[in-house]
């Protein structure tokens, strides 16, 4: 995959570091999914019964299209998803 990675200029200890870094596209209230924009301009859906998120107990309630977050990638029985989701301050 040809997804920019983490900023080289983050401090090891920024958990942004460990990340690769992208916008919240699209949220899906009704089925809990929405879409990510990576660094690279694709497009990855994700469920939230499939994600891990990172950075706050109110799960899908916390996320906002348009927000910047860090996410990983993972292969699911549908295909590329997103597997965890790192919310920043």
């Amino acid at each position: 995959m040809n997804d920019v990675a983490p900023p080289v200029t983050a401090a090891a200890d920024d958990p942004r570091s460990r990340f690769y870094q992208g916008t919240i596209l699209r949220l899906y209230s009704g089925s809990r999914s929405g879409l990510v924009r990576t660094g690279s301009g694709r497009d990855v859906p994700f469920a939230m019964s499939d994600v891990r998120l990172l950075g706050t107990d109110r799960g899908f309630a916390a996320l906002r299209e348009g927000m910047q977050v860090g996410f990983d990638l993972g292969w699911t029985s549908r295909g590329r998803r997103v597997t965890t989701i790192r919310l920043f301050d």
